[in-house]
């Protein structure tokens, strides 16, 4: 049965929604906690405050939810948009939590489509982890981070990231920002074989010379972003097969995993957006398992479970303005599992502000 997350609005309720929909309330409740992942069921008649969407089951004729013949989004100038985005990554081994990671930006954003730039400006950044380890040195490694919290990002025609344009100006924050480290003495606790070896890494990391684009391919922020669809011709059913599609595993350091991914089109006139559901799961025939059986092996051999069963699946939703063809909201989902005992978790939601906060 085919189904539409409806983005929840400030001051809906389930009745409202059930009576919107023309539905039952425990069937709307039924039908979503069948579809949504273990974090989003609902158990009582309140929505959650941590609820963005409902999963409600639809028709093709339903009045709200039509679908269309085919859609090609091309890039569209826009002034500074603001956006609000969170970020939850944990894994757990043998049933046990080894790490969380926590993150929640504000941030404008600035696109120039003639020269496909987009202008990355993060504001407000909040990390933290469960090990602390963005606490400790004076908070050292968030510092690290937020270096690089002012993008100049070139993306190619269809919004895949292609290069970082202001490298230059990095280079210069971390030349101020490693200066002030040499004189920090709280830093002096660090034994100096490692701290050189930490600006030994940082000078590299923030050269000229670097693959920045590569690293933001991998960040999860970064690569769901830029909405990677543009100037592509969809068509509105399951029949949509992205080609060439992979994404960094979890689980295996520096491994990518290939994937199988299908696109649901859906033209959604209630609020005026067009919706894009992508699932993806492991593309089979393209995937090295001895490879992967031996990195299990290596990097986990606590385990002792043998290399049986490895699955990882996707669901990626994003709203996108009919009028504007800004991106509104985006919800990423990415569970990765070796056998019933090595897990990975991301979540990741972005989505438009309508006040301009400082």
């Amino acid at each position: 049965m085919k189904y539409i997350e409806y983005q929840i609005k400030q001051g809906d309720t389930l009745d409202s929604i059930a009576e919107e929909n023309n539905i039952d309330i425990d069937e709307l409740i039924s039908f979503h906690n069948e579809h949504c992942g273990i974090t989003q069921k609902i158990y009582t008649n309140d929505i959650p405050t941590t609820l963005r969407f409902i999963y409600i089951s639809y028709s093709l004729n339903d009045s709200n939810y039509k679908p269309i013949k085919t859609l090609n989004i091309k890039f569209n100038d826009f002034s500074k948009l603001n956006y609000q985005s969170n970020h939850f990554t944990e894994m757990y081994i043998n049933g046990g939590e080894l790490s969380k990671y926590s993150q929640s930006q504000k941030f404008y954003l600035d696109f120039n489509s003639s020269r496909r730039v987009y202008k990355l400006d993060i504001y407000d950044n909040n990390i933290g982890d469960s090990l602390e380890l963005y606490e400790k040195f004076d908070g050292l490694i968030e510092k690290i981070v937020k270096l690089k919290d002012n993008l100049d990002i070139l993306v190619d025609e269809v919004g895949e990231i292609k290069d970082v344009l202001n490298k230059e100006e990095l280079k210069e924050n971390w030349d101020l920002f490693k200066k002030d480290l040499k004189e920090n003495i709280i830093l002096k606790e660090i034994p100096q074989d490692n701290f050189d070896a930490m600006l030994e890494k940082g000078d590299t990391e923030f050269s000229k010379e670097y693959p920045l684009a590569d690293e933001l391919k991998k960040s999860i922020f970064h690569s769901h972003l830029f909405f990677p669809l543009y100037n592509q011709e969809f068509k509105a059913d399951f029949t949509n097969k992205l080609s060439n599609s992979s994404i960094p595993s979890s689980l295996f350091p520096n491994t990518i995993i290939p994937l199988t991914s299908v696109l649901l089109l859906i033209d959604n006139e209630y609020d005026n957006e067009y919706i894009f559901k992508i699932e993806s799961q492991i593309d089979k025939s393209k995937l090295n398992y001895s490879k992967l059986e031996k990195l299990y092996h290596n990097n986990y051999p606590f385990l002792k479970d043998k290399f049986v069963k490895y699955t990882l699946d996707i669901n990626r939703f994003y709203a996108i303005n009919k009028k504007t063809l800004q991106i509104e909201f985006v919800d990423v989902e990415i569970e990765e599992v070796v056998n019933n005992n090595l897990e990975a978790y991301q979540k990741l939601e972005i989505e438009k502000l309508n006040t301009y906060e400082s």
